[in-house]
């Protein structure tokens, strides 16, 4: 037959035991000739299962070495996943809300001019570290009068002394908390290059800092400004608003006045160079917020001359003067338009009107006096500085 004269292979080394046969599965089948076959050494099969044997053990330390360095770097994973959730967990316990401090009002920090943001930048973080306490004791010599506060201690003669913001009733005087614990609870918003001097050299931004530029980064108009203020800080007080509904029905107001409704709940501290806080403080009440400021002496504690500053907080190339006169127009601006539009508000307003305007005379007074040497001869008398004396001759009413 055909299938005769093909030639029979020998299959000899392919046999498969008995005890081979797991390896495929089956059982193995006897053959007719099994016993006529000669025996034979170790097959193929026998021979992958040798090498197989052989990689056994390797394989297993392979794997026992990937499964410990997947272990390490999970155990390292979960570590610093902790380790940043911790952060973040002590960080929001601190921060929460704007406003989260009970019973203690947001700092609004406004910039005035590139040469003194460092400064203010400065002064706000250290109100938010609680590092305030550190700031006064290093604070410069008290004998001598601020150059930011009337005084007649030096003057030698009599008169009243000229009153200025904060006056204590329409701008009241905020003393930052000592307690380090209360400090980092206090939040803070702000309005300029002074926020991005935060956020990078404090490290001091959102949530707790509220940057108050537009999305992209812009600066906007500080009256703009406050009206975000308004938001952010309506969106916090949502609550004592609901508390508040039932005195506000009392008072016969569904439709409740901005200035009644914040007047006792929202108060902002203000917090930027001394000689813009007139202006801001008339945005603030006329956005109808309660203002506060920083007691002169915390001014007196910046380290103006570290910043590059003269003692007035300017840079060597900036003329206080002409900064001051800037500033007294954009203050007329604002009174001419705020009369011109709301004859009402305005004069609700005047008392605060009055005073600021009054603030940044003192203030353009004592720069004029340093500019034009002619307190001289106050500066000569022993222990009297050239800033004393021109704070004594501006502080007369």
């Amino acid at each position: 037959m055909i299938l005769q004269a093909v030639p029979q292979e020998d299959y000899e080394d392919e046999d498969v035991d008995a005890e081979d046969a797991t390896l495929y599965g089956h059982a193995v089948q006897s053959s007719p000739d099994a016993g006529t076959r000669r025996p034979s050494g170790p097959g193929k099969v026998a021979k992958v299962r040798s090498v197989a044997q052989s990689e056994e053990p390797q394989q297993q330390v392979t794997f026992l070495v990937i499964l410990g360095t997947c272990c390490c770097l999970g155990i390292l994973g979960v570590g610093t996943a902790l380790a940043l959730l911790g952060r973040y967990g002590e960080e929001t316990a601190h921060a929460g809300t704007i406003g989260f401090a009970p019973g203690e009002p947001s700092l609004a920090v406004f910039s005035y001019g590139p040469s003194t943001d460092a400064a203010i930048a400065w002064l706000a973080a250290s109100i938010l570290e609680g590092e305030f306490a550190n700031v006064t004791a290093a604070m410069r010599d008290t004998s001598q009068p601020s150059p930011f506060s009337p005084s007649l201690q030096l003057g030698g003669g009599g008169g009243k002394v000229r009153q200025i913001l904060p006056d204590g009733h329409l701008v009241g005087v905020w003393q930052p908390p000592l307690r380090e614990q209360v400090a980092r609870q206090l939040r803070a918003l702000s309005h300029g290059d002074v926020s991005k001097m935060m956020r990078r050299v404090h490290e001091l931004g959102p949530p707790r800092v509220a940057d108050l530029n537009s999305a992209s980064g812009a600066v906007v108009p500080e009256a703009d400004a406050f009206l975000s203020m308004r938001a952010l800080l309506a969106e916090d007080e949502g609550d004592d608003d609901d508390r508040d509904e039932a005195e506000s029905s009392d008072r016969g107001g569904g439709m409740r006045q901005l200035e009644d409704a914040m007047g006792r709940r929202t108060k902002i501290v203000l917090v930027s160079h001394p000689h813009h806080l007139p202006y801001l403080s008339i945005l603030a009440r006329a956005s109808g917020f309660k203002v506060l400021s920083l007691p002169a002496s915390a001014y007196d504690a910046v380290p103006w001359t570290d910043f590059g500053c003269s003692p007035l907080g300017y840079a060597p190339s900036t003329s206080p003067e002409e900064a001051l006169e800037r500033e007294a127009s954009r203050f007329s601006s604002f009174a001419q338009a705020l009369r011109d539009s709301d004859e009402d508000r305005f004069a609700r307003l005047q008392p605060m009107l009055q005073a600021a305007n009054a603030t940044l005379h003192f203030h353009l007074c004592v720069a004029r006096q340093l500019a034009s040497g002619t307190v001289a001869a106050v500066a000569a008398a022993p222990n009297v500085t050239a800033i004393g004396g021109a704070v004594a001759a501006c502080s007369v009413a």
